[in-house]
């Protein structure tokens, strides 16, 4: 078969029990005719995800997806799965132990395999929805976070080349969920235009680019962070703002625990403040941290990927307490949570 940009040189779909076993055995990862164990995995919109147990080995593949499964048209190169590749590496220099190890990269067809993080673990998205809002590991998500900003810092102009592009991040982050916002809000065209040109000329540090609960595995009290498809050279209030998000609109979305989550947003912010130092003075500042928390609350309520635990009522009050901030954003992280509290009734 001629090859496509999309699938290489064949339609091959890792979900398919017999495609993924054809390409196990030309990566050398299963022997011709092995039984395997495969279990695909749900919950991500970019890729095709199945776990396989395969001759003792228990391995991750990935596939990329041209297009995203959300309601929204949205596409992507599918090279970005050689990105987050490249990234396990580093991320795992930086984090030994929580990081998954790249195990093989099929650049022809665009997928990946990785090593499995042991069981036993949890998904901790799921545990936040179920009501388990620990503020320490919240606290250790802001930690991690900085201390992979710290150690990538003075090396950016040495990471691997793939990381030095910003192309996904374009059309994974600033495009579907900062220009798209700006275009269904026109009043937010300005501010989220500003958003996008201080991040596409930052080369501060490494940035993650989806630093978020649902790429989080908790493992008793160590923490596994996963999908690095995004990361690139930029800004690290990017990713300060996008993790804020998480914790604020779930503050949003559930009134019974609202409390326990705001709590979670001042934890994650002291564990990244201690951590990083007088580095939290870099890029902008504490500033561009909250126009960044400001905007990427408005895009998870309008733009292409809204926040799926939101019904229509609490996206409209994201939408509007996001533009509220908007015409006079905080100065500080403290101040931002505070105001947000302030917004849903919380003192």
């Amino acid at each position: 078969m001629s090859a496509t940009p999309e699938t290489g040189p064949d339609p091959l779909d890792i979900e398919s029990p017999n495609h993924l076993l054809r390409w196990l055995e030309e990566q050398e990862l299963a022997a011709p005719g092995e039984k395997i164990e495969t279990s695909v995995l749900a919950g991500g919109v970019s890729n095709r995800t199945v776990r396989v147990q395969t001759g003792g080995r228990d391995l991750i593949v990935k596939q990329a997806l041209a297009r995203l499964r959300v309601e929204d048209e949205w596409f992507s190169p599918t090279d970005r799965i050689l990105t987050e590749f490249a990234a396990l590496g580093v991320y795992g220099s930086f984090l030994p132990g929580q990081v998954p190890e790249p195990v093989r990269q099929d650049p022809t067809r665009n997928i990946i395999a990785m090593a499995a993080v042991p069981e036993p673990h949890a998904n901790w998205k799921t545990r936040l929805l179920q009501g388990f809002v620990d503020p320490g590991s919240w606290q250790e998500f802001g930690r991690m976070l900085a201390h992979i900003h710290d150690k990538a810092r003075p090396q950016v102009d040495r990471l691997p080349a793939r990381l030095q592009s910003k192309m996904h991040f374009h059309s994974l982050r600033l495009d579907p969920y900062y220009l798209v916002s700006g275009l269904r809000v026109p009043q937010a065209a300005g501010f989220m235009q500003n958003l996008v040109n201080a991040a596409t000329n930052s080369r501060n540090t490494l940035v993650h680019g989806d630093y978020s609960p649902k790429n989080v595995l908790l493992q008793g009290r160590r923490l596994w962070l996963l999908d690095f498809e995004v990361s690139h050279v930029g800004t690290p209030w990017f990713d300060v703002g996008f993790a804020l998000t998480h914790a604020l609109a779930k503050a949003l979305w559930s009134p019974l625990w609202r409390r326990q989550f705001l709590q979670g947003a001042e934890a994650f912010w002291s564990g990244y403040q201690h951590r990083s130092g007088r580095a939290v003075s870099q890029d902008g500042g504490e500033a561009a941290g909250c126009r960044h928390t400001v905007g990427c609350l408005l895009a998870r309520a309008v733009g292409r990927s809204r926040l799926e635990y939101l019904d229509d009522a609490q996206l409209a009050r994201q939408r509007s307490l996001a533009l509220r901030l908007m015409a006079n954003p905080p100065a500080t992280i403290p101040d931002l949570i505070r105001e947000f509290a302030g917004l849903l009734g919380e003192t």
